[in-house]
């Protein structure tokens, strides 16, 4: 079924203007230059928290700026320009640095904020069109946003403009993150919940130990290691050898196999229906690579085992996806 006139026109705008905000973004890559590396090294060199500020949308975009600085490794606050003005200036000390965010450049409120820093001798960093504004000649650096027309067919709604400066805060953020050497387990440090935390944790933080976890040796009844599993509420259990190395797993798979093959559960061993060799992960392995093993191998849980390949614990899907 083809696209109804009405909605081609509505397609042919939305379509322009992410090819205008398109076209700006690459258009301030293409223009990156030495006044991207001074900004970079200041910040390097600063002993305090980088502070961002900006009104309305710039505004906005600037409380993403130190909300991604702040977990890619770099201090970072957000300082609201009314209330920088009325006390909040308080917060900031001449081991600081501010990053002023304007396309324009003219904006009053944050012209009022930039010299009062310059009093406290706070440097400055002006996120704005060009460096003729009156924002970029009170600061100590400029961060050209280049000029460009927004998105909108009015060109008066900040959309490309405000795209820009998301993306130049960005490549900022990432810049200094990768000049820090910042790693995987720092971004997990910063981040340590909801799913995203979760996949950067190692493995032995979220697997199931102690009662939650049922290990039996090759020996034992498969009737009895089922009490255990229905007890632990777990849908595997662990087949370790003396010295608690791992030897196999038994799942509701083997015991379906079993149940098929007729196999006498009261008096058969487990070590002859297990599943061996079996996947295991190592408990300093993270968490996303424990799920990416279980679910390209379509299974619920896995034998989580130390250096010397004794079993130490389970990953169970449900707890980490």
């Amino acid at each position: 079924m083809g696209i109804k006139a009405g909605n081609r026109r509505r397609l042919e705008l939305a379509r322009s203007v992410l090819q205008r905000e398109a076209e700006g973004i690459l258009a301030v890559r293409d223009g990156l230059g030495e006044a991207f590396c001074q900004v970079v090294e200041m910040i390097l060199r600063c002993k305090g928290a980088v502070a961002v500020c900006g009104v309305g949308k710039a505004g906005l975009i600037g409380r993403k700026i130190a909300a991604t600085l702040a977990s890619t490794g770099t201090r970072s606050m957000w300082l609201d320009p009314v209330d920088a003005m009325h006390g909040d200036l308080g917060m900031l000390c001449k081991e600081d640095v501010a990053l002023l965010v304007s396309n324009s450049g003219q904006t009053g409120e944050l012209l009022l904020v930039a010299q009062a820093l310059k009093g406290l001798a706070v440097k400055t960093i002006a996120m704005t069109s060009d460096c003729q504004t009156p924002l970029a000649q009170v600061c100590d650096l400029v961060l050209p946003l280049g000029r460009h027309l927004e998105a909108d067919p009015l060109n008066l709604a900040p959309t490309t403009s405000t795209a820009v400066m998301l993306a130049l805060g960005d490549a900022l953020a990432i810049t200094l993150a990768a000049e820090k050497g910042f790693t995987r387990e720092d971004y997990a440090q910063l981040h340590p919940a909801g799913a995203l935390g979760m996949r950067l944790k190692k493995v032995k933080e979220c697997m199931r130990t102690g009662q939650r976890a049922v290990f039996v040796g090759p020996q034992t009844p498969i009737i009895d290691a089922l009490h255990r599993v229905t007890q632990a509420r777990c849908g595997i259990c662990l087949v370790v050898d003396g010295d608690r190395r791992l030897l196999g797993v038994f799942t509701d798979g083997d015991l379906r196999r079993c149940l098929e093959s007729r196999v006498d559960v009261m008096t058969t061993c487990i070590g002859a229906c297990m599943t061996s060799p079996c996947k295991s992960i190592d408990q300093d392995a993270l968490v996303e690579d424990a799920v990416k093993i279980m679910r390209a191998s379509r299974i619920n849980a896995l034998a989580v085992v130390n250096g010397q390949m004794q079993a130490v614990g389970i990953l169970d899907i449900q707890d980490v996806a």
